[in-house]
């Protein structure tokens, strides 16, 4: 099933080319911090808030991304725009958008110096896609126009709500067994122990010399790569570092494997541990916002009751003037005396 007929959100791309575009960093914080509670709840209670294209960034860019998701929910136009200019203002210039089609927008796209669109990454390319159609469609552009670029984040989608991402699992049956009789090889030759450690007693002396290696390079950020020792590798672990080897290589030579594996349960412990330190931020600054929530609905109780205390305040005020009033106006009558004189 492709993309016709098929409605799709672009707010989560948006969100990731803002997050790809350091220089509209600074105005998506200044309008964040107007209201950031508003947009925090926004963001929080939006599907997008989790999702793998948010949530697969860099700590730095998912934090953009989040607010920028909060201020693109809201959809005040002048915010909006207010980001696009500031990160792409060229196409914020641009005057011709309504009538692009995917062939004019990658031609419109490519810079005058190429060097400059080959450097770029494919992340940057992708927001400069998503906001030039972003821009089409506030201008006018029909989804037709945009067939073959609706199709790419079509697919873009449905790759993001994949629920298992793994390289092993997809693979078809008999090279799943081709490289568990290559991993089994690989134990023979270093053994089977994930820790790093054992690659000292190890028959390959490549496979020890690539653990050297990233010993050295934990030196250089004076870190133990003890770190990587909290979370444990289980065997489906080990079957997808072999399954990235036989993706890039595309062989079963099981010294070469042994090179790989080295490093890669290195990296891949470093990414189980980044995802867990991320998800422990995340949850540490929603547990800040549920606090402030409660000093903010506390607050606004307190300002109610002071309010009404001092409405009941100002109304005794006047009943005490009221009755001042009339205990002068009993002790001192208005009437003439007639023996005065």
């Amino acid at each position: 099933m492709g993309s016709m007929g098929y409605e799709i959100d672009i707010i989560p791309f948006l969100c990731e080319a803002v997050a790809f575009q350091p220089s509209a960093y600074q105005l998506v914080e200044e309008i964040y911090q107007e209201n950031e509670y508003e947009y925090y709840e926004l963001a929080k209670s939006s599907k997008w808030y989790k999702d793998n294209i948010i949530t697969s960034l860099s700590m730095e860019k998912e934090m953009i991304a989040k607010k920028a998701l909060g201020i693109f929910l809201k959809n005040e136009s002048k915010d909006i725009l207010r980001i696009i200019e500031k990160g792409w203002p060229q196409i914020f210039q641009w005057n011709n958008r309504t009538a692009i089609d995917s062939y004019e927008l990658f031609e419109f796209m490519l810079p005058d110096d190429q060097s400059k669109w080959v450097q770029s990454t494919d992340e940057q390319r992708n927001a400069w896609t998503i906001i030039t159609i972003f821009m089409g469609i506030l201008d006018g552009a029909t989804n037709e126009s945009n067939y073959m670029l609706r199709e790419y984040l079509y697919l873009r989608l449905n790759l993001a709500q994949e629920k298992s991402r793994g390289l092993f699992i997809n693979l078809p049956k008999q090279k799943q067994t081709f490289i568990k009789n290559l991993k089994l090889k690989v134990y023979k030759s270093i053994g089977k122990n994930p820790f790093l450690p054992f690659y000292q007693n190890c028959s390959s002396s490549d496979a020890y010399k690539f653990y050297l290696a990233s010993r050295y390079l934990f030196n250089t950020e004076t870190r133990s790569e003890s770190l990587l020792e909290e979370d444990s590798l289980h065997e489906k672990d080990i079957n997808e570092i072999f399954a990235a080897y036989y993706a890039a290589f595309n062989n079963l030579n099981s010294q070469e494997a042994a090179k790989f594996y080295a490093t890669g349960i290195v990296i891949k412990r470093l990414l189980r541990a980044y995802r867990q330190l991320k998800e422990e931020y995340w949850s540490t600054v929603g547990q800040l916002f549920s606090e402030l929530k409660k000093a903010k609905d506390q607050n606004e109780f307190f300002e109610d009751e002071l309010t009404r205390l001092r409405i009941a305040l100002d109304k005794k005020e006047r009943e005490v003037v009221r009755l001042q009033k009339e205990h002068n106006t009993d002790i001192n009558p208005s009437v003439t005396n007639p023996f005065c004189y």
